[in-house]
């Protein structure tokens, strides 16, 4: 199975060409792995049957599961867009997608899970001594 997540609150993806398995190619070290990352929780945030257009619109309630998912995604679109601001980051990823297998991200997941929890101890340790403060 292709790794086609779709979630509407951060991408919708495109159908891509024959470039993108050369453009996926070109990514490297962070790079890759923001990438990777990226396309991993988009991965699980679609698998979580939450039409993400609908909570976009309102219409129905995020799962904790997409918030958390959608918050990985923005995480690493941010670092993919610190080191290099002028690349279409969200076209990159769309080609990485749909040039992976589901299987090819298994070896990624635990150190992006890694990284989100990592992040989330420093984020609670920084509320608890704000609140002290």
């Amino acid at each position: 199975m292709k790794v086609r997540a779709v979630v509407g609150l951060i991408l919708s993806l495109l159908a891509a060409g024959a470039s993108a398995r050369a453009q996926t190619a070109t990514l490297s070290g962070e790079t890759l792995e923001d990438v990777q990352c990226f396309a991993l929780f988009a991965m699980i945030a679609g698998q979580t049957g939450v039409d993400g257009e609908a909570v976009a619109a309102g219409e129905v309630e995020a799962t904790p599961l997409l918030v958390a998912m959608t918050g990985g995604m923005m995480y690493h679109l941010g670092r993919l867009r610190g080191r290099a601001p002028d690349v279409d980051w969200l076209s990159r990823i769309s080609d990485y997608v749909w040039s992976v297998e589901a299987a090819d991200l298994e070896p990624a997941r635990t150190r992006c899970a890694k990284t989100m929890s990592d992040n989330g101890e420093a984020l609670v340790a920084w509320g608890t001594r704000l609140q002290k403060e």
